[in-house]
């Protein structure tokens, strides 16, 4: 289950080259872009890229972040060349190594992308399918009428929401709020602190950030907060961590012209940085620096003239300067794609200067076996980058109690009592996992199993229900990312259904009761088959 992007450029004329280099420029950028959020480059062909996303760590996300993608491109592209994005979702078959075969199903989803990316120039188009599974993301209208050919349904992102739209009511996390605000108060002593948040995959990691940030500002606190997300692929991309705080605190984002890039320069110096360390920022920022352009001249890699030391430096500067007059927290989203240079920054930034009032919030969530994804960080290892730090604290975010899941329910069926059957059968799917339980509630709501009446909910919970993409594709890149021999247990258990006879399922496999035996203890262990009598 992928979604497809398809970037559609306007052709630059033969005879005119400065049109034809914008476009080659403008392809290579987009390229990367596409690469850092995620995708996968399928086919350049002309001036059309065509990339997938959620081949690789699905976690249900995939078609949220090509969107994003796209419009960063759009972003990049100001400069007159006329380009169009097609977004559509849908299910290919891949080969064992995980890669797209190119069959008609793959085809008719690329025309599909094809065909919004040309409905409309300098938009992005999704189709009706995309634009459910993004809707609380983002905003989206109906495709303006035209003479091209169109597909049936496909609407126009407009722009992307607020935090305060996409996020429902908050819920719980009474104890992890008394522990932040411990934290900040011990920070408002000239006392750094780190905070590292762990959890899983739609836990509230984010959205717990989020709400600290809402009740400070609510709550007229004299407290700078600044939120950086990294990049999906930053942990291969050197510098991509401090990069994306650096356009937080300077208020520029990827995509911005050279012109208002340089506007930052100002605001640099008042933070007392050096020549060569502004010089640093504006080079990660995307500006073009003096020593960039004779390096060129020179034959050298211009990276090589912004050293570590000088970003570190700057980095650390910026954080000193700002935290002079009052407290302020760096928080950096989805820690466990930091690069390793971003976080010896932080980690030196955090130790700089005694009586820093700082909090530097790192959240994180277990990352696959070191052995499938080595490039990215375990919690354990960002808590051991901070070790020398004596104000390092953890959190672990776990499922909501009981209370807390029949409010979140109530919540997002905007019910002030819940119905025992509708609470159990939640409770029973999902827990009290909050991205669990918003996604089962959105399928519920969409298949029309729940209707909100002037009298209450009408319930109708006893017909199938497809399970939610989100959870869909967590699940599958758990079972994906199993060792072979534990996969085809799995795949035999789902042939034969439950119950699943021990015996039989070794004769169907070719394989010894006693071997089928210790892998079935594995995946029970795993949570991912339930042992329900001695065979």
């Amino acid at each position: 289950e992928v979604t497809v992007l398809v970037i559609c450029t306007g052709e630059g004329r033969d005879d005119d080259a400065e049109a034809t280099a914008q476009v080659t420029a403008l392809l290579t950028r987009a390229r990367a872009i596409l690469t850092r959020y995620g995708g996968t480059l399928l086919e350049v062909e002309g001036c059309q890229l065509t990339a997938l996303f959620g081949l690789a760590d699905a976690d249900g996300r995939d078609t949220e972040a090509a969107v994003r993608a796209a419009l960063l491109v759009q972003r990049a592209g100001t400069g007159g060349a006329a380009i169009g994005a097609g977004v559509h979702v849908a299910r290919i078959v891949v080969d064992a190594n995980g890669e797209p075969v190119r069959d008609q199903r793959l085809a008719s989803l690329v025309a599909t992308a094809q065909s919004l990316a040309r409905a409309a120039d300098h938009a992005v188009c999704v189709s009706q399918l995309a634009a459910r599974i993004v809707r609380h993301a983002f905003t989206t209208e109906e495709i303006p009428a035209s003479g091209r050919a169109m597909p049936e349904g496909g609407r126009l992102v407009v722009n992307a929401r607020p935090p305060s739209q996409v996020y429902g009511r908050f819920i719980g996390r009474v104890e992890e709020l008394r522990k932040l605000g411990d934290i900040l108060a011990a920070a408002t002593r000239r006392r750094a602190q780190v905070a590292i948040i762990g959890g899983d995959k739609g836990i509230g990691k984010s959205r717990l950030v989020s709400e600290m940030e809402r009740r400070l500002q609510k709550g007229n606190y004299n407290v700078g907060f600044y939120i950086a997300t990294c990049p999906r692929t930053g942990a291969d991309v050197p510098w991509s961590g401090l990069t994306a705080m650096l356009q937080v605190l300077c208020g520029v984002q990827e995509g911005d012209d050279e012109a208002k890039i340089r506007e930052v320069l100002p605001r640099l110096r008042m933070l007392g940085l050096q020549d060569d360390e502004s010089a640093a920022v504006l080079h990660q920022l995307g500006a073009t620096v003096a020593d960039e352009q004779a390096s060129h001249r020179e034959g050298r890699a211009s990276r090589a003239h912004v050293t570590a030391a000088v970003l570190r430096s700057a980095f650390g500067r910026m954080v000193q300067s700002l935290c002079d007059d009052r407290l302020h927290v760096f928080a950096w989203d989805d820690a466990h794609t930091l690069d390793r240079a971003s976080l010896e920054t932080i980690v030196a930034a955090a130790g700089r200067t005694p009586g820093l009032r700082a909090v530097f919030l790192l959240t994180t969530r277990e990352a696959p076996d070191e052995a499938e994804a080595p490039a990215l960080l375990r919690r354990a290892q960002l808590v051991e980058a901070f070790e020398g730090h004596k104000h390092t604290h953890e959190l672990a975010l776990a499922q909501l109690s009981d209370e807390d899941t029949a409010k979140f329910v109530a919540s997002r069926v905007s019910s002030k009592v819940v119905p025992a059957e509708l609470l159990a059968f939640c409770r029973e799917r999902a827990g009290g996992h909050p991205l669990f339980l918003e996604e089962l509630l959105k399928e519920l709501s969409d298949s029309g199993a729940i209707n909100t009446l002037s009298g209450g909910l009408r319930l109708r919970l006893d017909g199938a229900m497809a399970v939610p993409r989100s959870l869909r594709a967590l699940i599958a890149a758990r079972v994906a990312r199993l060792p072979a021999e534990l996969r085809g247990v799995m795949q035999g258990a789902a042939i034969l259904g439950a119950p699943v006879p021990v015996e039989v399922l070794a004769a169907v496999l070719g394989q010894k009761v006693s071997q089928v035996d210790r892998v079935i203890g594995q995946l029970a262990s795993r949570d991912l088959l339930r042992t329900t009598g001695p065979a």
